[in-house]
């Protein structure tokens, strides 16, 4: 969720700027011990007036959603951005990002995905966890598109939302304990590949099913 500009032009100069971020990685510490806290318990952890972080994050759904989508940002590869990536190494790359991420803060990670799972009706973490990770594999498919690699009839948003969730599954199973992150990494690869088997075309679907045989 982007910030308003009143928020940007608060926090233009480099100490306050260190502030911003120090403000939003306790944030994603709270997170990743409950996700019920209150602005008044974070302004007192960050050291802040309450009125400040109202006055320049909004309230504390809109913070929460902008801790996740900047440590989101800060992490992700973006692989597509380079013209010439071969997109099996696209999707290796954005894959170890994410592994990366969840071996580095488990307790951030098994949070997020209780909270990806949480069924109330306004959860705009959830929201937003659900949407970076849609763009990041619809921005995958879209390098098997401009390719010519995708076959006609697959609707390139349906299948980042059915990767996605299928990618939270297997996140949720290693939070629980069913996998441990070996597995998780297996699970995570797989998944893309299968799904990149049953929707290219060509020489990039071949290559799908030799890794999947190969377990690679």
């Amino acid at each position: 969720m982007p910030e308003s500009t009143t928020a940007k032009r608060q926090y233009d100069s480099p100490a306050m700027a260190e502030r911003r971020r120090e403000i939003l990685e306790t944030t994603r510490l709270m997170l990743s011990e409950k996700d019920d806290f209150s602005m008044r318990e974070l302004a007192l952890r960050s050291g802040v007036a309450l009125a400040t972080l109202y006055n320049n994050f909004g309230n504390r759904d809109q913070l929460a959603a902008m801790a996740v989508m900047e440590v989101f940002e800060d992490i992700l590869a973006r692989p597509w951005e380079d013209p010439n990536v071969d997109f099996f190494d696209a999707i290796r790359l954005v894959r170890e990002s994410v592994f990366d991420e969840i071996s580095r803060v488990p307790a951030f990670a098994r949070q997020m995905v209780a909270i990806y799972f949480d069924v109330s009706e306004k959860n705009p973490v959830r929201d937003t966890l659900h949407q970076v990770t849609i763009d990041q594999y619809a921005a995958l498919l879209a390098l098997l598109e401009k390719q010519g690699k995708l076959q006609k009839w697959v609707d390139s948003k349906n299948l980042a939302e059915k990767i996605a969730g299928a990618q939270y599954a297997h996140i949720a199973r290693w939070a629980a304990g069913n996998l441990d992150d070996q597995e998780l990494g297996r699970q995570l690869r797989d998944t893309v590949l299968i799904f990149v088997s049953a929707i290219a075309t060509g020489d990039v679907a071949d290559r799908a099913n030799e890794r999947l045989g190969k377990g690679k």
